[in-house]
């Protein structure tokens, strides 16, 4: 639960409101997508370090699963040599072991499944970011063309829609001048 907590502040950190009511960076795209890109990045951290826990506790449960072997084959010897005390000792062992096996597994499956849960929302926010990346690129392309629109004046314009019209007859002088 530590990581949904940690991911919970970091996305409740980049929309809190600032002290004039706004969102932060509602005004500046830029900024909202830098911020964005951050927050996935924090994720892909989280995900590597999730990916190494599992790895360490991959390690203790095949350790523990030795220790457990080992003690069983020693109960084994204990009891053929004829020293209950030993044997009861070493079965002791093997149970607490077994025990804690259990433990691990049962934390490498909760783990398991944040794991898979912060996947998909990395591959969620990586497209909302990809997404978000190319309207605001069109946008921009918008407002090029807007300026030029703006610069060409409103003679120049006479009599044209600024639609799919406008667009076609230049396509087309554009093509007939190449």
């Amino acid at each position: 639960m530590r990581i949904w907590s940690r991911l919970a502040a970091l996305t409740r950190s980049h929309v809190a409101p600032t002290a004039n009511g706004q969102t932060q960076g509602s005004t500046d795209p830029e900024i909202a997508l830098a911020r964005q890109r951050e927050v996935l990045r924090r994720l892909r951290q989280e995900l590597v370090a999730l990916a190494a826990e599992r790895n360490r506790l991959d390690m203790q449960i095949k350790r523990l699963r030795l220790r457990s072997a080992r003690s069983g084959a020693r109960a084994r010897q204990a009891v053929a040599a004829g020293q209950d005390e030993q044997a009861r000792f070493q079965l002791l062992r093997r149970q607490a072991a077994e025990r804690q096996i259990a433990a691990l597994e049962s934390q490498q499956d909760r783990l398991a499944g944040d794991e898979l849960r912060l996947a998909r929302r990395e591959r969620l926010l990586a497209q909302q970011i990809d997404s978000y990346r190319k309207r605001y690129r069109e946008l921009i392309a918008r407002g090029a063309a807007s300026d030029v629109l703006v610069r060409l004046g409103p003679k120049r314009l006479a009599g044209r829609s600024r639609g799919s019209d406008w667009a076609a007859e230049r396509t087309e002088r554009d093509r007939r001048s190449a």
